[in-house]
């Protein structure tokens, strides 16, 4: 049996699901409980991030909440935290 064959089953993607949203609570969790463990996390794995939000359309909305980009004026902000600025 070859590995494409073992990796296109419907168990694995569903257990790829099933991470995936377990993962994406964990880091919003760990974003607004331990947000210098976060800081830390955004500096290894943003990049990655970024990507997930522009390339899974399934968790695009979830992803891009947790992306940071840099700003003039702070370190990092959030697409919440910019709606949020202009809304004020």
């Amino acid at each position: 049996m070859s590995r494409e064959t073992l990796q296109s089953t419907k168990f694995l993607k569903q257990l790829k699901q099933v991470i995936l949203r377990h993962l994406i609570q964990l880091i919003g969790r760990l974003a607004e409980e331990e947000p210098e463990k976060f800081n830390e996390l955004q500096k290894n794995f943003g990049s990655v991030l970024k990507l997930g939000a522009v390339e899974d359309k399934k968790n695009s909305n979830k992803l891009a909440l947790l992306a940071r980009f840099a700003t003039n004026q702070r370190n990092s902000t959030s697409f919440n935290q910019v709606r949020y600025s202009f809304v004020q």
